[in-house]
Formats: structure tokens, C-alpha cells, sequence
């Protein structure tokens, strides 16, 4: 059963690129214009479910919450490709998926120099006094 509306926009916010003004922003305007779909919402839960492991039910799942709009759809979640923290490594596997679910969806990704990202990831973890590594150690940990 493919998405009978082909008018998907997937925003694959990487982690520590705006992601969450983005969305902020978004929610605050209350566009009329897109059917939106933030982090949180059931919609963006069972797509990240189907893609850790795409089993049937969380895909019609999908299929139902989507049905109910005729209007073109946005969703935005910064976990779709996964995590960094694991190299990203089924991305290849989660863009197929995305692929077949949503009919050829049109991707708006973010991305942040490398370098940077490691100082911002870095740092909140600092800030949110998650127990990290040096900061030597944590930028050339093995993943």
C-alpha cells in the first residue's frame, strides 16, 4: 500500500543544527497550509518505531494517521536517520524505508560542520551534567 499522497516533506534535522528552533517556529506559526507532524506527535513516534524495526502494524499505523490529510504533509524529527552516537549506521536501510513508505518523499536535511558539532555536543552534555569523557577522549572515541 503505497501513500496515496505523494506531497511528503521529511525534515531530517541532524543532531545540533536547529532542529528544535526550526520546529518551535513552526508549531508558533500555525501554518494552515501543511498537515504538520512534530516530534512527539503519534505520527513521528510509530515512523521512528517502523524504522528501527518495520513491522506491518506501526506501517499501517502510519497509513491511517496520513489518510486523514488532504493536505501536503511535513514532518520533522531529528532521530529519522538515526543517532550519531552509532555512526548512523542503518541509514542506508532507513532511507529505503522512507522511500517505499512515503512514495519518493522530498528531504530538507540540515547538517553542521563536524567539528562544531563535537564542541556543541560536547558542551550540552556538559551542561546537562551528563557524565562525559575529557573532551580529548570523547572526540576520538572509537564508535
Amino acid at each position: 500500500m503505497k501513500n496515496y499522497n505523494n506531497n511528503v516533506v521529511l525534515h531530517i534535522g541532524m543532531y545540533k543544527t536547529g532542529s528544535t528552533f526550526l520546529q518551535e517556529c513552526i508549531e508558533e506559526s500555525k501554518i494552515s497550509t501543511h498537515q504538520i507532524y512534530l516530534p512527539g506527535s503519534e505520527l513521528v513516534i510509530k515512523l521512528l518505531e517502523y524504522l528501527d524495526e518495520p513491522e506491518e502494524d506501526s506501517k499501517n499505523t502510519i497509513y491511517k494517521i496520513l489518510k486523514k490529510s488532504e493536505a501536503p504533509i511535513f514532518i520533522s524529527s531529528e532521530g529519522i536517520l538515526g543517532h550519531q552516537a552509532n555512526g548512523f549506521c542503518k541509514v542506508s536501510k532507513r532511507f529505503s524505508l522512507l522511500e517505499e513508505l512515503f512514495n519518493c518523499p522530498k528531504y530538507l536535511i540540515f547538517y553542521r560542520e563536524p567539528s562544531s558539532l563535537i564542541h556543541s555536543g560536547y558542551y550540552q552534555g556538559l551542561r546537562k551534567k551528563i557524565d562525559l569523557y575529557s573532551f580529548k577522549e570523547y572526540s576520538t572515541k572509537k564508535i
